[in-house]
């Protein structure tokens, strides 16, 4: 199984929905960010299942896709919005059931990266976790050479969950641009429990931005590149 995660930046319009499905044509599930509500029918010829959830506090209406060619896409049982945005799925895989956390994060009610943090605790004090979870998006974590605490606090305090690209180079590979600031950013991560470590294949960040400008850096018209991760079941 091969999830995409991605931050399409402003709405995945048809371009967008052609580029990123010719170049993951072998991936089970895309999680899209900054996606828009109407933008779920661009890839409706190719993928069976589909979710969207935004909330519209802001960004007009921006929010969370998750497609899926095979597999069915579910909210769990408990679904606590006010963790904005940490999106808890159910998918079943063959006779797998996962937890699957769609992450968007916004600054309230705690802040960036710690609503990730609170979102799980929460969800596993409400014993809504099968065990076997995935944690991946947009962190909005700021993560540089300036600020690995940031990286640190995430790993010290997701118990249970390690990143999937631990060990590896891809852990220290750069995922955002910031154009304001013209600098780059570790935004974008999977987590994954314990329990599922042993049937990770690999991750990868696909980080082949534009080089024309440095100033318009994009990725296929985004600010963010994809990440991909790879199970063996």
């Amino acid at each position: 199984m091969k999830i995409v995660s991605w931050n399409c930046r402003n709405g995945l319009d048809e371009v967008k929905a052609g580029k990123i499905h010719d170049l993951f044509n072998d991936a089970d599930i895309f999680v899209l960010q900054e996606c828009r509500r109407s933008d779920i029918y661009t890839l409706k010829d190719s993928w069976k299942f589909k979710n969207w959830y935004g909330d519209d506090q802001e960004y007009s209406d921006l929010g969370v896709a998750v497609f899926s060619k095979k597999y069915n896409i579910e909210f769990i049982d408990e679904f606590n919005r006010s963790f904005r945005y940490v999106i808890p799925y159910n998918i079943k895989i063959n006779q797998k059931c996962l937890t699957l956390f769609a992450v968007w994060t916004k600054p309230v009610p705690h802040y960036y990266d710690q609503n990730v943090i609170e979102a799980v605790n929460w969800y596993e004090s409400k014993k809504q976790l099968t065990g076997d979870t995935i944690i991946i998006g947009d962190f909005n974590t700021g993560v540089s050479d300036d600020h690995q605490e940031y990286y640190s606090n995430l790993c010290k305090n997701l118990k249970g969950f390690k990143n999937a690209a631990s060990g590896t180079p891809k852990e220290s590979i750069e995922t955002f641009y910031f154009s304001r600031k013209n600098q780059m950013y570790i935004n974008d991560f999977c987590f994954i429990s314990d329990s599922l470590y042993n049937s990770l294949k690999g991750i990868e960040v696909h980080n082949d931005w534009e080089e024309n400008n440095y100033k318009q850096k994009n990725w296929n018209g985004s600010d963010h590149c994809p990440i991909s991760v790879e199970f063996e079941f």
